[in-house]
């Protein structure tokens, strides 16, 4: 289903507006959802305190299209998985941002040196909320 995201918007013309500096906005984020009371696969403990899952989604352009969404245990680390995450959202977010340079946004969360490196390496342009781990 992810894989037909971008082809959809682009057949669609959809518009992806720019920031101010003419970068792409691309944000990435987990999130929780509330599956408190359920006896569902993967629901478990979230960081928000409640039983449910963590998904984590993908947001192009100042309209805020999805070009990447799945559905994760709650207790999973938003770390786990995310360079493969970010393996697949970031060909989509190209072709639909088309000659305009990216900007990756990341919360604390992902403050970790193989994404720094990963954005490197992908030629990309990020801001990644620093993480001072109990210090």
């Amino acid at each position: 289903m992810d894989d037909c995201l971008a082809p959809m918007l682009a057949n669609l013309c959809a518009t992806v507006t720019p920031m101010r500096t003419g970068h792409v906005a691309l944000h990435a984020d987990v999130f929780c959802l509330d599956n408190s009371k359920t006896h569902k696969a993967g629901v478990a403990r979230t960081y928000h305190g409640y039983d449910g899952y963590a998904p984590i989604g993908a947001y192009l352009g100042e309209e805020g299209w999805c070009v990447g969404l799945e559905l994760r245990p709650g207790d999973q680390h938003s770390q786990k998985d995310f360079p493969f995450f970010l393996d697949r959202v970031l060909p989509r977010a190209r072709q639909l941002a088309g000659d305009r340079k990216l900007l990756v946004t990341l919360d604390g969360a992902h403050d970790a040196a193989a994404n720094r490196e990963q954005l490197s390496k992908e030629q990309v342009d990020y801001l990644i909320k620093w993480n001072p781990r109990g210090a």
